[in-house]
């Protein structure tokens, strides 16, 4: 059985391809009750983990599918950002808070967290294994003969939700006021959009595109002007939205609470405030134009290869196999 997230499209036929029948109930399903036996069972989030976890039969695997850090450290980390953002700017923003999980601990034989670096942060839950994230194949090519020289000073912020949570905040100061153009893909939040309204409208270089699906027209146009992802995130698993910009020949710009390694032409951004993002954004130009080019379309063939759909599977099934293997259980996969 797995309790799908909407975020997990491969886990199912990974499961497949071990040779599992697959029951998929959504992770917000909380009507749902196992009334045959299962051997494996795959949850998500904190909606109805517990409560099928609980009722399930001795001889079931369970499995908690984490996409992001440990609850704890994930809402601690939020919590330093909404109170630098406060001590800087005099505005209390709402906070996106992660569930308590611990029965997970309790009741999970296994972790499988997205991203290798972020399963550190589940400290005393046991068995945590990490695996990267994956970008479905791209068909797109304008990578080939995109005008790198003239995307070398514009950057792409494309995110999920959780403004501040994302380093948007950082973002628009550091850009503000400069001759670096930005364009922001993601939903502005209401609270955030009044405490920072003058650098979501009054700068010409800041762009406010507002949510934008990847691979639409407007996300390949908007691909095509730029060279670089810029991601100051303060707490991450690994995310979807800068790999799939690098599958796209993106160069990224990240902090390390994104849990990616960096690639050749990456830049890192040591800390989380403006003057570091600014000073990262301000690095980026200086690079020749040829070397962001060649950069770009070796990530572009590494990033397809190391974060495929065919690596995650691989890896997500090395994963399982793990599980069983220390359960010691008599099943052949």
């Amino acid at each position: 059985m797995f309790s799908n997230s909407g975020k997990a499209q491969e886990l199912p036929r990974c499961l497949n391809e071990l040779g599992f029948a697959v029951d998929i109930v959504d992770h917000r399903n909380i009507g749902f009750y196992p009334h045959k036996k299962y051997d494996l069972f795959i949850g998500h989030e904190a909606a109805n983990f517990e409560r099928i976890a609980r009722a399930l039969d001795a001889g079931t695997a369970i499995v908690y599918f984490a996409t992001g850090l440990e609850w704890r450290e994930h809402n601690r980390r939020q919590l330093l950002r909404l109170d630098e953002v406060k001590n800087r700017r005099g505005c209390s923003l709402r906070a996106r808070m992660a569930n308590p999980l611990e029965a997970s601990s309790e009741l999970a034989d296994a972790i499988i967290c997205v991203g290798q670096r972020a399963a550190e942060s589940f400290i005393g839950y046991g068995n945590v294994i990490g695996v990267d994230n994956a970008a479905f194949p791209v068909q797109w090519s304008g990578w080939q003969t995109k005008d790198y020289r003239a995307g070398r000073s514009s950057f792409l912020f494309f995110s999920g939700f959780g403004n501040v949570l994302k380093g948007l905040d950082l973002v628009l100061e550091a850009f503000a006021g400069t001759n670096l153009e930005v364009y922001i893909c993601t939903a502005i939040e209401p609270d955030f959009a009044r405490a920072f309204r003058r650098e979501l409208t009054e700068f010409p270089n800041i762009h406010v595109e507002n949510w934008v699906v990847a691979r639409s027209q407007h996300f390949e146009e908007l691909v095509s002007k730029c060279d670089w992802v810029i991601f100051p995130t303060c707490t991450e698993g690994q995310p979807g939205s800068v790999i799939e910009c690098m599958a796209h020949g993106l160069l990224p710009i990240i902090s390390s609470a994104a849990n990616i390694e960096l690639p050749r032409g990456g830049i890192d951004i040591p800390r989380l405030d403006v003057e570091a993002v600014r000073t990262a954004a301000l690095q980026a130009i200086q690079m020749d134009p040829d070397e962001i080019e060649a950069a770009a379309k070796c990530l572009v063939r590494d990033s397809r290869i190391k974060y495929s759909p065919e690596t995650f599977r691989a890896n997500f099934k090395s994963a399982i196999r793990q599980v069983f293997n220390q359960r010691r259980e008599d099943i052949d996969l």
